[in-house]
């Protein structure tokens, strides 16, 4: 029985002594766990500078955007000022749908109807350009 608990013994101190001492497969486990910790890392790194990146290009896009609907509101304002003063140099009816006719000859009732639908045609260009503004 001596020999036995010797044993046993003796088999408890290797087995202590192995786990307080690194053996070469725990050296390599060690060794593997960093690498993994590092490419952890790195792939977390990666993931942010990709998000940043896609944020970036989210804003860029979108002052693109803005940029660009605020060149085809000023284009469809220059053409609806245009319609509004070409067609103030015409005669129109009062009923619906509108009607636009010059006389080839003007009487001065019609002149100064003309006259005055130019006049309110660039006064109302005129607020429309500042309010833009």
């Amino acid at each position: 029985e001596k020999a036995r608990g010797r044993r046993i013994f003796g088999a408890m101190l290797g087995h202590l002594k192995a786990s307080t001492t690194p053996s070469p497969s725990s050296l390599s486990n060690q060794a593997l766990r960093r690498r993994e910790e590092i490419v952890e890392r790195k792939k977390a790194e990666m993931l942010q500078q990709n998000e940043e990146q896609l944020g970036r290009r989210k804003l860029k896009s979108l002052e693109e955007r803005e940029n660009l609907q605020k060149r085809l509101d000023e284009e469809i304002m220059k053409s609806r000022h245009k319609q509004l003063l070409e067609e103030a140099n015409f005669l129109q009816t009062k009923t619906e749908p509108r009607l636009f006719y010059r006389p080839w000859e003007l009487r001065d009732c019609d002149e100064d109807i003309i006259e005055e639908q130019i006049k309110r045609a660039e006064e109302r260009v005129g607020e429309e350009l500042a309010e833009w503004e």
